[in-house]
């Protein structure tokens, strides 16, 4: 029988060496204590850890104790099965971050800096149809997007006319 005290707790009143010892619950089956008149040093009947099966080893760990079970429900609820294709992604992200170069031009307005309004099509007007939204002299018929000037700032770049390398392109997502 082991006597070491990490696996054995005496209850009050009871030394280590009296025979109604109490097995540690966080030890697997085949490290707890043997009832007082049973043989063997780990296990019953003489029968050793090492005896015992891969598949009777996983079961003692998986589901024969009720903390092993609640243990194992939650480490199932916490997996996720995409895991390492996410930490592929994230580390292949924070490569490209970290290496040096040049920004690329923005393949959206070309560097320009600037894209056509959507709203008026590049007017300047406020368009209702085919037909200009008609003005009065105290109101002007100027898109309230460009303000009347035909263009806006570049949504992808945000007017800087470049993009980092590391960003995502419409072909290449990185990120879902």
């Amino acid at each position: 029988m082991c006597s070491s005290a990490l696996h054995l707790r005496a209850p009050r009143g009871l030394t280590a060496s009296s025979a109604q010892r109490v097995a540690c619950p966080t030890l697997p089956p085949c490290l707890r204590l043997a009832p007082a008149g049973s043989v063997g040093r780990h296990g019953s009947a003489g029968v050793s850890c090492r005896a015992r099966s891969k598949d009777q080893l996983r079961q003692s760990f998986d589901s024969e104790d009720e903390l092993d079970k609640e243990l194992a429900t939650e480490l199932n609820a916490v997996v996720d099965p995409d895991r390492l294709q996410k930490l592929a992604k994230h580390f292949e992200l924070a490569w490209k971050i970290n290496r040096p170069g040049r920004p690329q031009t923005c393949d959206c307005c070309q560097g320009r800096k600037e894209e056509e309004c959507n709203w008026c099509h590049g007017t300047g007007y406020l368009m209702v149809g085919e037909q200009m939204f008609p003005s009065t002299p105290t109101h002007t018929n100027n898109c309230p997007v460009c303000k009347g000037k035909g263009y806006c700032k570049c949504e992808r770049c945000r007017g800087t006319g470049f993009r980092a390398n590391w960003l995502p392109t419409v072909e290449n997502k990185l990120m879902p």
